[in-house]
């Protein structure tokens, strides 16, 4: 004759090896998934970065058919020409022009350019200026740091201060010029792209569209720690301020799952890139079996 089950055996509690053990499937799980959640939002990131890109070449493509083709300077000083124009002027109702809070009047980089011929200005966080004929700089951000609504930045924070190696006084002062963010209160803002300074305009040199015979193997932007161009000219020696030809270690910001950068290309189509550790790594022709380069920078633009 069976007895009916005592109230201790129907209400048995979970042991310390079930808990250990249902802990340890959660940890597994957790292992499993973590990895997989940090590559979904790396790639969106990524994505992101893309789509702003591709609005960057949109607004460079119709900077350019209204200026007979000319491409977009990757930086300008306008200071000395006989009509300065409205870019970083940011003229007043009054006419006065007041000082933006860095860099120089009239001079500054294709972010400026192109926020301006876009008319995506203006924006004031407050103070006695606001962005209208030129992009917000690391001031604007260090004002409004959840403002997201500008194409020429990156979702990914800057994360690494830039150290270039070997820059020089005057260089450093006229950093500001060329966007460069390289300041450790900088560090969590956007990140930023950077313009392939081929096309600096203050050395006298404009290119046209048709002079570009290989758009698809011309970087035209990249992830950037240094600032809004590419290996920038020292305005007083005449040379870059960065020691050698690595852009690698000094200007170009690997900030993606995988260590790779994005890119945008002359012909609007955009890439990622692993890293380089120097620029003859990108020189070459794809297309070529026996040619280890990775076709990506082309030195000669207007050679077919």
């Amino acid at each position: 004759m069976k007895t009916a089950p005592t109230a201790r055996n129907a209400c048995r509690g979970i042991t310390i090896v079930e808990i250990l053990a249902v802990i340890g499937v959660i940890i597994i799980l957790m292992a499993i998934l973590l990895p997989s959640i940090a590559s979904v939002r790396g790639n969106a990131v990524l994505m992101h970065s893309f789509n702003h890109m591709r609005q960057v070449a949109a607004i460079a493509e119709a900077y350019s058919k209204d200026n007979r083709e000319t491409v977009v300077p990757s930086a300008f000083d306008y200071t000395t020409a006989a009509q300065p124009g409205k870019v970083r002027s940011n003229r007043q109702p009054d006419g006065s022009e007041p000082t933006p809070p860095a860099g120089m009047l009239r001079k500054g980089t294709w972010a400026d350019i192109l926020w301006t011929h876009a008319e995506l200005g203006p924006v004031d966080v407050g103070g006695n200026y606001s962005w209208r004929y030129d992009a917000p700089d690391g001031y604007f951000y260090a004002l409004a740091p959840d403002y997201d609504k500008n194409p020429f930045r990156a979702l990914e924070p800057m994360v690494k201060k830039f150290e270039p190696a070997n820059m020089s006084t005057d260089a450093a002062i006229n950093a500001n010029d060329l966007g460069s963010r390289a300041l450790p209160e900088h560090l969590g803002q956007p990140g930023m792209f950077a313009m392939n300074n081929f096309f600096d305009s203050r050395t006298g040199n404009w290119y046209t569209t048709a002079q570009v015979r290989r758009p698809a193997q011309v970087l035209f932007l990249v992830d950037s720690l240094a600032g809004e161009t590419i290996d920038p000219v020292d305005d007083v020696s005449g040379v870059s301020p960065w020691e050698g030809d690595d852009l690698t270690l000094c200007q170009v910001d690997f900030r993606y799952v995988g260590r790779v950068a994005a890119i945008l290309f002359m012909d609007g189509h955009t890439d990622q890139q692993s890293r380089w550790e120097d620029l003859d790594d990108l020189q070459g022709d794809p297309a070529v079996s026996n040619d280890n380069g990775r076709g990506i920078r082309v030195t000669d633009l207007d050679k077919p």
